[in-house]
């Protein structure tokens, strides 16, 4: 059995995204450690997931060095900024928009981030 040898941290190849102008954008909360960053980020949508993607739908978004899952909250305006894509639809209606809406009343009320409290929201089938 041989072992690989190891890399350093600055050593990892990393996986780069390619910015680009959409025709549609989508605001997406992303799961991460992070909780004082609870605000939605803005992604590109793709031409080939804009039928599948919806408010609710869970999608897989690059975020920092690596790919997180998110939650679309809401649809954005086409703008001349560049902006990464989402990279896949996971789930596309995981979530009701009165789930949302929900999830957001019991965040503001405890001081908890809304994806985390969409951790206890059943999911949609």
């Amino acid at each position: 059995m041989s072992a690989k040898p190891l890399k350093l941290k600055r050593e990892r190849a990393k996986t780069v995204f390619r910015t680009g102008n959409y025709s549609k954008s989508a605001e997406v909360l992303i799961d991460h450690e992070l909780s004082h960053l609870d605000n939605p980020c803005s992604y590109g949508i793709p031409e080939d997931l804009i039928e599948e993607v919806g408010v609710g739908s869970r999608v897989l978004v690059p975020f920092q060095n690596g790919e997180r899952e998110g939650v679309i909250v809401a649809f954005g305006q086409a703008d001349n900024v560049r902006k990464k894509p989402i990279l896949k639809c996971i789930s596309q209606s995981a979530y009701a928009q009165d789930a949302l809406n929900l999830a957001h009343i019991v965040a503001r009320r405890y001081g908890a981030p809304v994806v985390k409290v969409l951790t206890y929201v059943p999911i949609s089938k």
